[in-house]
């Protein structure tokens, strides 16, 4: 590469002086020297390049033109149909030891890696060969990353994708010239996941700068490649911390555009391959621990944001924040499994724009037939469901198994179901009367239903 360097140089030089610059003999080195520093071209559509290569294996490989040579170089290695041509392919490229045909053995070699078939020794070993006397970028990137040591390559990658440096993901792709995606290539996409588990296995803050740097990289794909490999580098940190709120609201919010939100139904579907990648990793608690971090933020935000949203408006601001404090010192001591607001048609927007404000995302329901700024919080605690109101009514109480309670995620709920003041045996009800001795009563009836105990009234009284 230095001898380039110098012929170009040299004819630069030549030029500048007053002499011509050769007609085509500069311009090709230019040429040469630009191939062996550029990224990886995108892999070719398979419904054109399979006929191709079949077409291919009828021929010499000697009677190839440079083209079709390269061409083969590139994308032999898609399938092991093709292996022997590519290998010939190869051997021609090692003989002949043209720029070109480097760059599309490279190509090759990244965009397919088949790392679990036998030729990627013969693969790697060629790219190291035709690279090892050039003083350019794939050298370097070579030396680096050990890119061309199939057993190293990953592991190497996945540590510069993962590292606690700002855009890590864009900038280790841009530096092994896998251009501004890792789902463009193999290789890549191997990296990718090896580096999400890799932040994964943090703890809390030293999972956060990378867990951003993967956001920014995902924000500008359509599509990304190991869904289950994302979600735990976003939650498994947090299996027992919480984050600081903007963070949180970044992740949530990346989840529930880009994969669903958990507890709904038919979209809980696309969490059902993601739960069973990662139970055959960690086990099923384990997965049921990761992606229980964002039902926990969901549930929290619910909450919070009905209370404060309520706060804002009510004309009983001293009756209210005892059914805040009361509802959240439950929530706060994680004894809150599900949460999900029940919202009248007028009061929707109102606590909307509340939760808006605070950067959060209100998912939510919304009753009909009844008062139409009356809204709803319908609660899971133990085995309890239980529906708590904005106005003055009364607190209804079911066992979860009971088939006319409220069932919690739904889109429309009709207040007479929520309002009743009927049911069967496991069915009740609290008013809840100014002096507050309402607090005691409902902490007694949930303890002696589900054994939990209110964090203040304890069993109740």
């Amino acid at each position: 590469m230095n001898f380039i360097r110098g012929a170009i140089d040299r004819m630069e030089g030549i030029a500048r002086h007053g002499f011509p610059k050769p007609p085509s003999i500069l311009p090709q080195i230019h040429h040469a020297f630009a191939l062996l520093g550029s990224d990886v071209e995108a892999a070719e559509d398979q419904e054109e390049l399979i006929p191709f290569l079949r077409e291919c294996q009828k021929r010499s490989v000697s009677d190839l033109k440079r083209g079709e040579l390269n061409r083969v170089l590139r994308g032999a290695w898609c399938d092991d149909e093709f292996e022997n041509l590519g290998i010939s392919a190869l051997e021609r490229a090692l003989a002949d030891r043209r720029s070109s045909s480097t760059r599309a053995l490279i190509d090759g070699y990244l965009i397919y890696f088949p790392l679990e078939r036998g030729v990627i020794e013969k693969l790697a070993n060629a790219c190291t060969e035709l690279t090892r006397d050039q003083d350019g970028a794939w050298r370097n990137r070579s030396e680096r990353y050990a890119l061309f040591q199939p057993s190293n390559a990953i592991e190497a990658l996945a540590a510069a994708m993962a590292a606690d440096e700002r855009d890590a993901f864009v900038s280790t792709c841009a530096d092994t010239g896998l251009g501004a995606s890792p789902f463009a290539t193999r290789v890549g996409q191997l990296a990718f996941g090896r580096g999400c588990l890799k932040i994964a296995s943090r703890k809390e803050e030293q999972a956060v700068l990378a867990q951003r740097n993967l956001l920014d990289l995902l924000e500008r794909e359509d599509q990304f490649d190991d869904a289950a490999a994302i979600v735990r580098a976003l939650l498994e940190p947090w299996v027992n911390g919480r984050p600081e709120s903007a963070h949180r609201q970044a992740i949530t919010a990346f989840l529930l555009d880009r994969v669903a939100d958990p507890r709904l139904y038919p979209k809980k579907q696309k969490w059902v391959p993601i739960h069973a990648h990662i139970a055959d990793d960690v086990g099923g608690d384990r997965a049921d621990e990761i992606i229980g971090v964002l039902r926990r933020w969901l549930t929290d935000a619910a909450m919070r944001m009905f209370f404060r949203a309520i706060a804002e408006t009510t004309d009983r601001p001293d009756q209210w924040k005892q059914r805040q404090e009361f509802w959240l010192a439950y929530l706060d001591a994680g004894l809150v499994t599900d949460a999900w607001p029940a919202l009248g048609p007028r009061a929707r927007n109102q606590i909307r724009n509340v939760a808006r404000s605070q950067g959060e995302r209100l998912e939510h329901g919304i009753t009909q037939n009844g008062p139409t700024s009356s809204s709803s919080l319908l609660l899971r605690i133990g085995d309890l469901t239980i529906s708590e109101w904005s106005d003055n009514g009364y607190c209804r109480f079911w066992s979860s198994g009971n088939p006319d309670a409220p069932a919690l995620f739904k889109n429309r709920y009709d207040n007479g179901q929520l309002r009743t003041m009927e049911g069967k045996s496991d069915f009740a009800y609290v008013g809840h009367d100014a002096g507050g001795r309402w607090r005691p009563k409902i902490a007694k009836l949930i303890h002696s239903r589900t054994g939990v105990a209110h964090p203040q009234y304890g069993r109740g009284y």
